[in-house]
């Protein structure tokens, strides 16, 4: 197998390989050539043909190298975009339940909506509407929004639904929002309930017939 210095070498009639793709030793089977072209398509147009000669495996190596120092730059600014997007809904979802909080013990009223009283879905609406985001009323139309997220993967601010199997579906009777999740994966919710805004497990089992369905993500 021969070799010459780098220069512009010709594939074809219409086509070149300039010096700096050249990077793979290559016998004069055409076969190769046209793996090169594959494997690296960088080329020019040329006006006559000649054979294929690289010098070495350096151009291939610098190649790699460039190729591989563009893509970690583009690797390292993904990743800050995405650590920030998480931070920014960390800290969003921090806030929405220390604002939750603030109304532990706050009386049970049915159909209330202001910090006089609230139930269940009035207090859901009305602390993410003080974080910025409007959602409905009523739980059957909470439901509706954001995404499902599975138990596992529950996090602070998710709205927790409660109900029962009705009409091939479930009605949808009350709505908690995640306040804690420990590291064992016990799952801590913060709701009005009689006789008042609490605390309470996840699983608190409010009536027998009640049950928890589904968690949703709003927050991202």
């Amino acid at each position: 197998m021969n070799a010459v210095a780098l220069r512009p070498t010709i594939l074809s009639k219409n086509l070149r390989l300039t010096p700096y793709c050249m990077a793979l030793y290559f016998t004069k089977k055409w076969s190769w050539c046209w793996l090169w072209v594959l494997l690296l398509p960088k080329f020019v147009y040329a006006d006559t043909p000649a054979n294929v000669y690289p010098d070495s495996l350096w151009a291939y190596h610098q190649l790699i190298a460039v190729e591989n120092e563009s893509l970690s730059g583009f690797d390292s600014e993904a990743y800050d975009w995405v650590l920030a997007t998480q931070q920014r809904i960390s800290q969003k979802q921090d806030s929405l339940v220390q604002f939750a909080e603030r109304f532990l013990g706050l009386p049970y009223i049915y159909g209330g909506t202001t910090p006089y009283g609230f139930d269940c879905s009035g207090f859901t609406q009305y602390v993410y509407k003080k974080m910025g985001i409007e959602i409905p009323r009523t739980p059957a139309n909470q439901v509706l929004l954001g995404k499902d997220v599975p138990l596992a993967e529950a996090q602070k601010g998710d709205i927790v639904f409660y109900g029962y199997p009705w009409a091939g579906g479930y009605y949808y009777g009350h709505t908690a929002m995640v306040h804690q999740v420990k590291e064992d994966g016990a799952i801590s919710v913060i709701h009005s309930i009689l006789p008042g805004l609490m605390i309470t497990p996840l699983h608190f089992d409010p009536q027998p017939a009640v049950q928890f369905i589904c968690i949703r993500r709003i927050i991202e």
